[in-house]
């Protein structure tokens, strides 16, 4: 039988965004001490206690307190990803489990948006192909690396492609934001882009050159 020593905790910080990826090993527990994980911006993200069971506090980013979580020693080191919401909002808080888990379901929706391209792309049915697909290029990069997201704390953001531009749109609380990808200067206005939100319950946020 083979028994897990590694699980992998892939978490973005409440404060900066930032999302990375905690390797947690059988044998780095302080012992009787708790753990600690922290953001490189300094921010305590999380907390792991070993007493029997695995006992995980999550700072959420909506609410901004922590958020108990205890696992059983089999579940804490299982195969399979567990997700982390939080219990008042249901905001994802981040995954626990192996690496690459947590990373396929991170990349997951750079797929999507990907086949969705190729999908479009064989009917002419944009305006200029070659700048949405640079557009949509930068939007994956950004959605891999965690930088696109909502204010409401959702990082699963649908997008619905048009000629000439991009809406992304967030099912939980109905934010809305507006990439054009038609001309020179939108592609260029996409790549500038370091972090995407989403702005709230439905208002709009236009981050190209046609911001008003």
């Amino acid at each position: 039988m083979v028994i897990a020593t590694q699980t992998m905790l892939a978490m973005r910080c409440p404060e900066c965004g930032r999302l990375e990826y905690h390797n947690l090993s059988r044998f780095t527990f302080p012992a009787g001490r708790p753990l600690q994980i922290r953001c490189p911006c300094g921010v305590l993200k999380a907390v792991v206690r070993k007493k029997g069971d695995y006992f995980l506090q999550v700072r959420c980013a909506v609410c901004e307190r922590m958020h108990p979580f205890r696992f059983g020693r089999r579940l804490f080191w299982a195969p399979e990803v567990t997700f982390l919401f939080c219990p008042d909002t249901d905001c994802a808080l981040g995954e626990l489990g192996p690496l690459a888990g947590v990373k396929t379901l991170t990349l997951s929706q750079k797929k999507e948006i990907n086949s969705l391209f190729n999908e479009l792309a064989g009917e002419d049915y944009f305006h200029r192909r070659e700048a949405m697909k640079r557009v949509l290029a930068r939007l994956s990069d950004l959605c891999a690396e965690g930088l696109l997201f909502c204010q409401c704390g959702n990082y699963k953001i649908g997008v619905e492609i048009f000629p000439d531009r991009l809406e992304l749109r967030c099912a939980r609380c109905g934010g809305v934001s507006v990439v054009y990808a038609e001309t020179e200067e939108d592609v260029a206005a996409a790549l500038q882009i370091d972090k995407l939100e989403l702005v709230q319950d439905g208002m709009m946020n236009y981050v190209s050159r046609r911001n008003p």
